[in-house]
């Protein structure tokens, strides 16, 4: 994530310019759906060891809920939603780079060491 925000910051266009290229393509379709229900559990089930259970738990469901809404839409309906996106987040391309790199921080930072002792 911090990677991908990092590129966001220094050049918008390099993921963009994936995204367009490659929306078409079943692998991308498949591989984000894959990714957000392997994500989803992941932060489900090893929500305990974090600093943040709590928000790690309702990260994972929400990336799990957007897996299966990706199913649900299916190939067609996620080239569209990949275009909308595309169209309306370009402008905010840099910004969006510093809100990902936010959250790959938060996710290092609440997996990173002891578990905050209350």
């Amino acid at each position: 994530m911090v990677i991908a925000g990092m590129l966001l910051l220094i050049d918008p266009e390099i993921l963009f310019g994936l995204l367009e290229e490659d929306s078409n393509s079943s692998m991308v379709y498949i591989g984000a759906i894959v990714i957000r229900l392997l994500l989803g559990v992941l932060f489900i089930v090893y929500a305990r060891q974090s600093k943040f259970p709590g928000v790690i738990k309702v990260l994972g469901g929400i990336a799990v809920i957007a897996a299966i809404l990706l199913i649900f839409i299916g190939q067609e309906g996620f080239q569209d939603l990949i275009a909308w996106v595309l169209d309306v987040f370009k402008s905010f391309g840099r910004m969006a780079g510093l809100v990902i790199i936010a959250l790959g921080g938060f996710l290092m930072y609440a997996f990173s060491g002891n578990k905050v002792q209350k």
